[in-house]
């Protein structure tokens, strides 16, 4: 398994099914933020792979590969929501995600639901794309590469958002 960071800054959720790039986001005045910013407090998953430096979530180490599949979950649950956050992958790994209406399967280090990937597949970029973890097993749209390659920072901090309301994404 290739090792990678997904460095990660949980900016904020508004409480009140698109999982795309923001060029600009604005933030409305009842944002909420997930992260203090300073600890892992309201979140849980195996702090060998999560952690926080520098005011962000870093996912992964850059010293040894990651065994499986690994998930950092709030201990909150949300309705609708409108999740805005940044995120850069750093070192030799290609994929990473957020996920969001999801559950851990009991007794399993798996999540299932949505996932907002970030990275690179076999088909080229994924950042933004909504993927379906442990159900369908697969991406629920591919959109135009092109458009991707020209709003992405590969090695740079990237904005997006998911954008939850009712049934839609």
């Amino acid at each position: 398994m290739r090792m990678f960071l997904l460095l990660l800054f949980v900016a904020a959720i508004a409480s009140s099914v698109s999982c795309d790039l923001l060029p600009t986001p604005a933030e409305p005045p009842n944002f909420e933020p997930l992260f203090d910013g300073k600890t892992l407090n309201s979140w849980e998953g195996d702090t060998r792979f999560f952690r926080v430096e520098n005011s962000v979530i870093i996912a992964g180490r850059l010293d040894a590969p990651i065994p499986h599949n690994e998930f950092l979950a709030s201990t909150e649950s949300f309705g609708d929501f409108d999740l805005r956050f940044e995120a850069r992958l750093a070192g030799a790994g290609h994929n990473a995600g957020v996920q969001f209406r999801s559950e851990r399967i009991p007794d399993n280090h798996e999540m299932v639901g949505y996932q907002c990937d970030i990275g690179t597949w076999s088909a080229g970029l994924i950042w933004g794309l909504l993927y379906d973890e442990s159900r369908r097993r697969r991406m629920l749209d591919e959109p135009e590469q092109e458009p991707l390659r020209k709003a992405i920072d590969p090695g740079g901090w990237n904005r997006l958002r998911v954008l939850a309301i009712g049934a839609r994404v």
